[in-house]
């Protein structure tokens, strides 16, 4: 089994952003290494997702908060109680909003079901965020939840992602897949000083008394604890038009015979090249991964998590004394080879 070439979604993206972002996360050591301190934006997507699991159960949404009460105080820690504020308030807004929308017209078959498919000597693991079924036509639809700053739902067009997903759902299910729907999910943006602006965080009290959620003159700045009821009661009186902003719904993305053909070709001949350097001598297989230094710096300003590794010699050579962990499997069939090596 152990010679298997496995791949998934955070390979693939490493590799398409920089092949060394993907040498120091997967091939690094034949382990690979991560951050020890998440970055906010995986820290931010690992809460909103464990929230979001609990949709098909009985697990009231109160409870469900009080499961995410250790990374919630976790990224109130290191990145601020306004993040907190925000990962909290997408949580409850969806239960109480948006997932009564979702459950009116689809039937929910599975919520982060592990699946894999072999193709061409490579298996694809991969663990779709969710799979329902149309009411109106009984077709499998995929949904794919996504944290945005700025929305564009076209960039998921050409996202192989996506592709390789309903591909994997296809042939667990033996059904075809109609499509992917992207559900955004805003995680607001930075104005002067750093303050977060997103309306699950702040509010505006105008003199007439009535709460909006931008600013309109004479009207007074103040945080959802502040609101009559708290956070709970807001998502609920915030108007329709906001939450439809906070969470957009992309357009029906259909299976791609380019998508699923060319693109999946070279994709195929790329893994089996990584999967070939791992048999080259430690140093060759350093040498084998270039970087693309225009990606260095990511969207928003933050940077590529092995930014400093790549740049300072000391850190390279001992990297788990500067930052760095030695990375988890987050696949049922990786974890598994993992402890047949161990």
């Amino acid at each position: 089994m152990n010679n298997l070439i496995l791949t998934d979604r955070s390979r693939i993206e490493a590799d398409q952003q920089c092949h060394m972002e993907r040498y120091w996360l997967t091939e690094y050591a034949g382990r690979g290494i991560v951050p020890s301190a998440p970055a906010l934006p995986l820290l931010l997507g690992t809460i909103i997702h464990h929230g979001l699991q609990h949709m098909r159960s009985d697990h009231p949404w109160e409870h469900v908060i009080k499961d995410l009460d250790e990374e919630l105080a976790t990224l109130s820690l290191l990145w601020g109680p306004d993040q907190e504020l925000m990962a909290e308030g997408l949580v409850k807004a969806f239960h109480k909003r948006v997932l009564p929308m979702l459950l009116h017209d689809y039937d929910i078959v599975a919520i982060e079901q592990e699946l894999d498919f072999e193709a061409g000597g490579v298996i694809f693991q991969c663990r779709p965020d969710l799979l329902v079924r149309d009411k109106r036509d009984g077709s499998l639809i995929y949904p794919d939840f996504k944290t945005f700053t700025k929305w564009d739902d076209r960039q998921w067009d050409c996202s192989l992602q996506q592709h390789l997903t309903m591909k994997a759902c296809e042939q667990a299910t033996g059904e075809p897949v109609r499509a992917c729907l992207i559900q955004g999910l805003s995680k607001g943006y930075k104005g002067k000083g750093g303050v977060l602006h997103h309306p699950l965080v702040y509010f505006y009290q105008c003199t007439s008394g009535q709460y909006v959620t931008r600013k309109v003159a004479g009207s007074k700045k103040l945080c959802v604890t502040d609101y009559p009821g708290g956070m709970d009661r807001w998502v609920q009186d915030i108007s329709g038009d906001v939450i439809a902003k906070m969470f957009p719904r992309s357009q029906p993305i259909f299976p791609s015979e380019f998508m699923q053909g060319r693109a999946f070709d070279d994709l195929l001949k790329r893994e089996q090249e990584i999967a070939a350097a791992r048999r080259k001598p430690a140093k060759l297989q350093h040498l084998l991964f270039s970087t693309q230094t225009k990606n260095c710096l990511r969207y928003g300003g933050y940077k590529c998590n092995y930014f400093d590794l790549c740049r300072k010699a000391e850190h390279q050579t001992a990297p788990l004394d500067h930052g760095y962990k030695w990375r988890e499997p987050h696949h049922a069939l990786e974890q598994q080879m993992t402890q047949e090596k161990e």
